[in-house]
């Protein structure tokens, strides 16, 4: 008897851990989808993962791919951080960039010093700069959605595209990707998944309302 009590036990623990994850789940969901959109900006997108370079994407404030390039990651060496700093500044005087955006991948410790040093560099208020998360670009790069809208573009930019224009739409851009590839928690995998998934969708007719999105225009 003592051990079938504490087996029920046990499994009521966990039901009741696997109901706190979903809702923080959900609720890391909603946090991303309700984020304030970024307006007005031409936004130069560093999605700072690679071995050796980062994809660089130059995005203009109406979502339009200006340029794409790439710039070295695996060092922070001074005379690197000289080059990748000359690199961004020629990026981004031609087409008039006001927002650099670094991904949170691993590669931006080598990234940012480049970037903190062309910010020191240029005129107080006319360059700006931010992280984004790269939570769902995995899962939009290789689909049949990123192939459509950049088709001409390889898949590295095409991540680094995406980032740009979640910045700028976060709801839309969210969207594309399936919720349950998205990265809501180390958590996520253990979870009941059908349980999960349904709150997931829950959770975005939930945000669409909130946000009051134009159904009859939405794509």
């Amino acid at each position: 008897a003592g051990s079938g009590s504490a087996r029920l036990l046990t499994l009521q623990i966990e039901e009741d851990a696997h109901h706190e994850l979903i809702e923080a789940s959900v609720l890391h969901l909603q946090n991303n989808l309700l984020q304030r959109p970024v307006r007005g900006h031409c936004i130069l997108m560093i999605d700072a993962v690679g071995i050796k370079t980062a994809a660089i994407a130059i995005v203009d404030a109406q979502g339009d791919v200006v340029a794409t390039s790439e710039i070295p990651c695996n060092s922070s060496k001074p005379d690197i951080v000289s080059q990748n700093m000359s690199l961004l500044g020629q990026l981004v005087h031609q087409p008039r960039v006001t927002l650099i955006s670094l991904s949170n991948g691993p590669a931006r410790r080598y990234v940012m010093p480049a970037v903190v040093e062309l910010l020191k560099q240029s005129t107080p208020g006319s360059l700006y700069w931010t992280l984004v998360d790269r939570s769902g670009c995995a899962a939009y790069t290789p689909s049949r959605t990123s192939l459509v809208e950049l088709p001409r573009i390889s898949r590295r930019h095409r991540a680094a595209v995406w980032l740009a224009w979640r910045l700028q739409d976060p709801l839309r851009q969210i969207l594309k990707v399936d919720p349950a590839r998205l990265r809501l928690g180390s958590y996520q995998r253990e979870l009941p998944q059908a349980e999960l998934e349904h709150a997931l969708q829950e959770s975005v007719s939930a945000t669409i309302t909130i946000a009051c999105v134009d159904v009859l225009s939405a794509d």
